[in-house]
């Protein structure tokens, strides 16, 4: 009776090492399911959050499209012409209501692209995403007038957006 207790206190132990080694494969398992599932979240919230960030672009975009004034305004005061140094010889003199439309247009386009590289710092886009994201103010950075309203402004910014900022500029002027 003592040899059969044994046996069967072997056979427990064999199928308690089974059950450990299964629990294990199914543990491992659940953590590949779960690293699968994050990584398809985070994939996901890095779409959504291009996607916010170029409806707002488009925003923009239709604003400038659609309003006859807000174009005028960009075009008068010299916003996406290719300007070389500090150059001014091709802006015009704005009015006192036109300089506020466009320090706010200015404002507009300098919070856009604080939000693009927030989400590059924060890892939601690439690098290159961000960049195309804030091209338009890049694009103007040797405009007197957005680097004048970018120094009025700046002080309102996270320290490492500033500095990326500034350092576009310099490397432009």
């Amino acid at each position: 009776m003592k040899e059969k207790l044994q046996e069967y206190a072997l056979i427990a132990e064999i199928i308690g090492g089974i059950a450990v080694v299964l629990s294990l494969i199914f543990v491992g398992l659940q953590i590949q399911q779960s690293s699968e599932e994050t990584a398809l979240n985070t994939s996901a919230i890095q779409v959504a959050a291009y996607q916010d960030l170029i409806a707002r672009v488009d925003n923009l975009n239709t604003l400038v499209i659609q309003n006859s004034e807000i174009r005028e305004l960009l075009t008068k005061a010299g916003f996406g012409r290719l300007t070389i140094g500090n150059e001014s010889s091709q802006v015009q003199e704005l009015s006192l209501d036109e300089t506020m439309m466009y320090s706010n247009l200015i404002f507009l386009i300098v919070r856009q692209a604080d939000l693009a590289y927030f989400q590059y710092e924060t890892g939601a886009i690439e690098y290159d995403r961000m960049i195309s994201a804030i091209s338009p103010l890049l694009n103007n950075l040797n405009n007197p007038r957005v680097i004048e309203r970018w120094a009025l402004i700046k002080d309102g910014f996270v320290q490492s957006f500033q500095n990326f900022i500034d350092e576009q500029i310099q490397e432009l002027n």
